[in-house]
């Protein structure tokens, strides 16, 4: 078994560097922060960057010199895009993609029951989300991504005085429209 190991050092451009890419990682380990809550993976950032600089420079240069800058800031986009794809991969997704999900199964229920209009109002005292504000935005999400649609219908009030909007949902918006189901949905 061989003892002997080598220590190769970063230059000093690259040691400030590294110093700064640390403290900018416990940074965004603090409450609000990017690594706010991936700390445990955050906290091994820095070394795994000069483990890879050390692997880079080995690699282009053996055992001799500094590792440069330039390596430096190598080992860094390549710690950085995997750290990325960690994040990603084990973050919760945002409460609204949360709902989303949520009303796009059960838009796809009333859909296999030959829904295709929903009023609105009906969705939020049948529907899963039944805090309005949470609704709209899921609502919002699905129109944007194209799978529902809104239509806004000026329908008179009951007492024959004045006029109210009835917002309408169709869960098909790739089909045309149909007239008698609309109304059908209205009168309901």
């Amino acid at each position: 078994m061989n003892n002997n190991f080598s220590v190769v050092e970063f230059s000093d451009e690259a040691k400030d560097v590294w110093i700064k890419y640390s403290i900018d990682v416990e940074r965004a380990m603090l409450p609000g922060g990017y690594y706010a809550d991936f700390t445990d993976h955050a906290s091994k950032l820095a070394d795994n960057v000069t483990r890879v600089a050390g692997v880079l420079h080995g690699m282009n240069f053996g055992l001799e010199g500094e590792i440069s800058l330039e390596t430096l800031r190598q080992a860094i986009n390549i710690c950085a895009f995997y750290s990325r794809k960690f994040v990603e991969t084990f973050s919760e997704p945002p409460q609204e993609e949360i709902d989303a999900s949520k009303l796009s199964g059960w838009f796809q229920k009333k859909r296999m029951s030959n829904y295709r209009y929903i009023r609105k109002s009906f969705a939020l005292t049948h529907g899963p989300i039944q805090k309005a504000s949470r609704l709209d935005i899921a609502i919002t999400v699905l129109a944007n991504r194209g799978e529902i649609a809104l239509l806004d219908f000026q329908k008179q009030n009951s007492n024959g005085r004045g006029f109210k909007i009835t917002r309408v949902i169709d869960l098909i918006p790739s089909l045309p429209p149909n007239n008698y189901e609309i109304q059908v949905c209205l009168n309901t």
